[in-house]
């Protein structure tokens, strides 16, 4: 079987040179964005914004034979659109985008609107090929598109862990009679949601949690098997990333990623932090922080909104409020 990945990856990085040189601005989500490779943004300043979801298709095909495209009808949004690198084997290949009107007279096969491609049928598509008419329509399309704004909290599971230990240790010398509960993963996202002072997302809140290959969270705290259940936050989507890989470098390239789309609780406290949180703050771009206080051993310092993480993990542990 032929792989087609660096041809994939060809045409998308046409697609990126091409939009960057029409000035606009692009992000590359980490993980699955509803079928989007590429995000364009409307301004990256901002802390929610308008933005368009670009899914990147490459298809070569013999001047006899066909080829086809599929895209799942619920990732067909108004602010969708499809790039289509696409041509013979030995021909010129051409620049296609399809917005959600086109996309829609496609034939319809179940779940998914499905496009044949061939020599003659490209030849239907040619007010498709990318041009200055595409640039006006990928312009109008962001400035028409609502902004949604999407909440995800992004917890340090190396802090976590730490902080957990942490309250224990402080609570127990508090109320010495006190037997703690096994704290849940769940009850603490709760509980941090108590600092959420954003607007009320449009969907479920995205709750992503990093964990370290050489650290034990799941000593201290109950963390679900989410192939079998689920947290029990209707309204919150768990997602979980393992690595042996420094904890800290994937949060904060995860957080760039996402920052100019959604509004973000960001469960950290760690000063290799600081320097790029700050640099968010000069942008204008707002975050609420869950970390530590000072009198705890807390060296992150920034001028962003904060909450306690003392007090979510205390009442996970069964304290009353009155207690903490």
């Amino acid at each position: 079987m032929v792989d087609n990945k660096p041809k994939e990856h060809a045409a998308e990085s046409l697609i990126i040179h091409y939009l960057l040189e029409n000035g606009f601005k692009l992000s590359k989500p980490s993980f699955d964005q509803e079928g989007a490779d590429l995000l364009i943004l409307d301004n990256i300043t901002e802390k929610s914004t308008s933005f368009l979801k670009l899914q990147s298709k490459y298809r070569s095909f013999a001047s006899d034979s066909n080829s086809s495209v599929t895209i799942p009808i619920k990732y067909v949004t108004e602010n969708f659109v499809l790039f289509l690198y696409a041509g013979t084997d030995s021909g010129e290949k051409k620049l296609y985008t399809f917005f959600i009107e086109d996309i829609k007279r496609w034939r319809n096969k179940g779940e998914n609107y499905h496009l044949t491609i061939s020599e003659r049928n490209l030849r239907e598509y040619e007010t498709n090929i990318f041009s200055k008419t595409s640039i006006h329509l990928l312009n109008e399309k962001l400035k028409n598109t609502a902004v949604k704004p999407y909440t995800s909290i992004i917890i340090d599971g190396i802090f976590l862990e730490k902080a957990l230990n942490q309250t224990r240790t402080l609570y127990s010398k508090i109320w010495e009679a006190k037997e703690f509960k096994h704290p849940i993963l769940g009850d603490i996202i709760k509980n941090i949601l108590d600092y959420n002072r954003f607007p009320e997302s449009a969907g479920d809140i995205n709750c992503v949690l990093f964990i370290s290959d050489y650290h034990h969270l799941e000593s201290v705290v109950h963390i679900p098997d989410l192939r079998k259940t689920t947290i029990g936050l209707p309204h919150v989507k768990l997602s979980i990333h393992r690595s042996d890989q420094m904890i800290g470098f994937q949060v904060t390239e995860y957080l760039d990623r996402i920052i100019n789309t959604e509004n973000i609780i960001l469960v950290a406290d760690d000063y290799l932090y600081q320097e790029s949180l700050n640099n968010l703050k000069d942008k204008g771009v707002d975050i609420i922080i869950v970390k530590q206080s000072t009198d705890l051993g807390s060296r992150l310092f920034t001028q962003f909104r904060w909450g306690d993480i003392t007090y979510p993990i205390g009442l996970s542990l069964g304290l009353l409020r009155h207690e903490l």
